[in-house]
């Protein structure tokens, strides 16, 4: 009952167990920032697609080590943005791959996290947003002398659109190792 094209109202009950009331976790005000916290919880239960990219452009704005590039496309033609937090100046990089070639080249650790690749599964794709804006906000700060960190917020934009576990290509999503589907490749 908690599927995004299915439910158009939480239950009252469902409301009273969430615990996405800021005001209960002050220690983790940031956490509640992203798209689909700050927009009263509209028809849908998660971020949607355009929302997180924009989301991601307004924090890249301000933020010298944020850079947002694209780990390509989906099949259904939707951008999977990639988010890189480094103290190497990516600004000139015009691919993911140039981009890539520069934070080799620091020397330092390079840290890989990716959210949401099981798109019935957003919690792991609001937490990825979540984490990019603690470290937009300062918390990158402190890591960024020792890191690189490459962010991908959601994996499967294609499963998010459908709300649905398996990809456009395949009834497979974890394929790591085997680097069947487009998104994974």
């Amino acid at each position: 009952g908690w599927e995004a094209s299915v439910v158009k109202q939480a239950t009252e009950e469902l409301m009273q167990n969430r615990p996405d009331d800021a005001s209960l976790w002050p220690e983790f005000q940031e956490a509640f920032q992203t798209p689909f916290f700050t927009n009263n919880h509209r028809d849908h239960q998660f971020t949607t697609q355009q929302e997180m990219v924009e989301f991601l452009q307004q924090l890249a704005e301000t933020d010298p080590n944020m850079y947002i590039f694209s780990a390509g496309q989906s099949g259904y033609g939707l951008d999977i943005p990639l988010v890189i937090f480094t103290a190497t100046d990516l600004s000139g990089a015009k691919t993911v791959e140039e981009a890539a070639a520069l934070i080799r080249a620091n020397g330092k650790l390079t840290v890989h996290y990716q959210g949401q690749m099981h798109g019935n599964e957003p919690a792991g794709g609001e937490g990825a947003l979540a984490m990019i804006y603690y470290l937009q906000h300062g918390y990158a700060e402190n890591i960024l002398d020792e890191i690189n960190l490459v962010v991908i917020p959601r994996l499967s934009p294609d499963g998010s659109y459908l709300y649905q576990r398996p990809l456009l290509n395949s009834s497979h999503t974890c394929d790591h190792l085997l680097l069947e589907t487009g998104e994974v490749q």
